[in-house]
């Protein structure tokens, strides 16, 4: 699958070069491109995909929908369908933290807290699995490698957070705000997952058919 998803970034990224010193999408790149997006989606069992192509300037040169959003009820993605991004919300996380840092201290340099972050946390466990990783072996040390986690990014979020005496939500917003992105939200725990307006239901390939996958989990 990454493989795939890398020769279509390639290939794109080929057709975004030719046409970003014009204005209008010629035809016939127009149709590559949609020929790229539908071959992709085929390959890789796909009901729905949104592709965007902004400018250096942040005009918005092309943005489309393709397939259905929901399969089920038979509705289809266009320009305005919104996407669960999952995991790239880390890359949010990340710029609000180096936003908030950068806009607040003079040098990353500097000592932003007294006290150890470790020794702040709470002495609680939130699961019992967290008694076995005191053991776990190391797989790499402070920053000579990266590993994938959810937690340290959550916890960055919501430190700088309460370093801003505010909440990641607002800082968030007021991230996506500023860059025109009005249409992008912060998912919550008490929303309607199934029935969020212009959401396209998640799907996995999973034994040659198509699965509804519990949205809530994104």
């Amino acid at each position: 699958m990454w493989k795939t998803i890398c020769l279509f970034c390639l290939l794109l990224g080929n057709l975004i070069i030719f046409i970003s010193a014009q204005n209008v999408i010629p035809p016939d790149v127009k149709e590559r491109i949609d020929s790229l997006v539908n071959n992709l989606m085929e390959t890789e069992h796909v009901p729905a995909f949104g592709l965007s192509i902004v400018k250096k300037n942040g005009d918005l040169l092309y943005s489309a929908g393709y397939g259905l959003r929901d399969p089920e009820k038979n509705l289809n993605a266009d320009a305005d369908t919104i996407f669960g991004i999952g995991s790239v919300t880390k890359s949010f996380t990340a710029i609000v933290v180096v936003k908030y840092l950068s806009e607040t201290f003079t040098s990353f340099g500097e000592s932003v807290l007294d006290v150890p972050i470790q020794i702040l946390a709470p002495d609680y466990n939130f699961i019992l699995g967290d008694n076995r990783q005191r053991y776990a072996p190391e797989l790499c040390g402070f920053r000579d490698g990266f590993q994938y986690n959810n937690g340290l990014i959550g916890m960055a979020g919501h430190i700088v957070a309460h370093m801003a005496n505010s909440t990641y939500d607002e800082m968030l917003s007021d991230l996506l705000n500023s860059i025109g992105m009005s249409d992008t939200t912060l998912v919550k725990e008490t929303d309607d997952h199934d029935n969020m307006m212009h959401r396209a239901i998640p799907y996995l390939w999973k034994d040659n058919q198509r699965i509804r996958y519990n949205s809530e989990l994104l």
